[in-house]
């Protein structure tokens, strides 16, 4: 079995995702699930990006296993 542990972050709200191959099938089981919140600095909005790395962090205490094959951060900011 071939663990793939995938980030999805969007304008919204993010999520860890485990995707397990066993050599036929692929499946799919989100992890964690978290908000994603903006920071407004001089009228411009940027992305909490401490918080979002606590997020990131939390996603892979979810997975808890040492034999990731691979990982992913996937992003989509627009609003």
């Amino acid at each position: 079995m071939r663990n793939l542990l995938a980030f999805d972050i969007g304008a919204s709200n993010g999520r860890a995702i485990l995707g397990q191959f066993d050599g036929e099938r692929i499946s799919m089981r989100e992890l964690h699930r978290f908000e994603n919140h903006y920071v407004e600095l001089n009228g411009v909005c940027y992305w909490d990006l401490p918080y979002i790395y606590n997020q990131l962090k939390q996603g892979f205490l979810a997975f808890r296993r040492a034999d990731i094959a691979g990982m992913t951060i996937g992003t989509n900011g627009r609003r």
